[in-house]
Order: structure tokens, then C-alpha cells, then sequence
């Protein structure tokens, strides 16, 4: 019976250092599980066509918003009342609500930022753009 249980207990050790090596490995579990994780890559066109597959455009807002948090990212509401530099060009546009979502990933001595912002209208998504940036010591 002790036998028994120590296997037991050996087994759960395995599994939780598994899942913990995986975690730091790939991220956050839980969007692989559900069919949501966003793939982290260093190319801003491919990190973007990413994002647009697992939220299309179309989607509600709110969706993306659970699923970028799902992915570890920090986002915060824009709404068009608010001065938004927007990505493709350097002036400064007042017709776009957008949701923007921060991540860092940090690995030794560099760090990775990925910063999606969401466009919508009435609730919908309609675009998506990325932003990258990293630096190292």
C-alpha cells in the first residue's frame, strides 16, 4: 500500500515539474488547451498573421480581449476621443478605437515586447497591427 501511494505521489511530482517546465517553455497552458494560444514570433508581418487567425476580423471585441489576456498580455481600451498615434504613419488620428495589449517576454539578459493594437467598430474587430521591439544588455 505505502508503495503504492509513493508511486502515486512520484507520479503528481512528475506531472507538476512537466507542466512547469512546459509553462516556462511555451507560455501560458491554458490557450493551447481551449484552441486560443497566439505563437510568439520576432517578425512583425508573421506575429501579425497570427493574431489575425485566432481573432479574425469580425470578431467582438470582447472576445479578443479575453483572448490576449488569456495570453498573458496587458491591454487597455482607446476610444476615438482619445489622441492615437496610429501605426501606419507617424500623424496623429482621432477616428479609430482600438484596444492595445503590452507583452514582455524576458530571457537572461534580452527582453522581447510584442504590442498588438485591435482596431473596431461597433464592437467588431476590423483591423490589427503589431508592434515589436526587444533590447538586451
Amino acid at each position: 500500500m505505502q508503495k503504492h501511494i509513493s508511486r502515486v505521489l512520484l507520479t503528481l511530482i512528475a506531472i507538476s515539474v512537466t507542466l512547469l517546465l512546459t509553462e516556462c517553455h511555451v507560455g501560458k497552458l491554458t490557450p493551447i488547451l481551449v484552441g486560443k494560444k497566439i505563437w510568439l514570433n520576432d517578425d512583425e508581418d508573421l506575429m501579425e498573421k497570427e493574431i489575425r487567425k485566432i481573432i479574425p476580423e469580425g470578431s467582438s471585441i470582447t472576445e479578443a480581449h479575453n483572448i490576449l489576456h488569456l495570453n498573458g498580455y496587458q491591454c487597455g481600451y482607446f476610444k476615438e476621443s482619445d489622441a492615437v498615434d496610429t501605426i501606419e504613419s507617424n500623424r496623429t488620428s482621432k477616428d479609430a478605437d482600438y484596444l492595445f495589449c503590452y507583452l514582455q517576454i524576458s530571457r537572461l539578459v534580452c527582453a522581447q515586447t510584442y504590442k498588438p493594437s485591435i482596431y473596431y467598430k461597433d464592437e467588431k474587430v476590423t483591423r490589427v497591427n503589431i508592434k515589436l521591439g526587444g533590447w538586451c544588455l
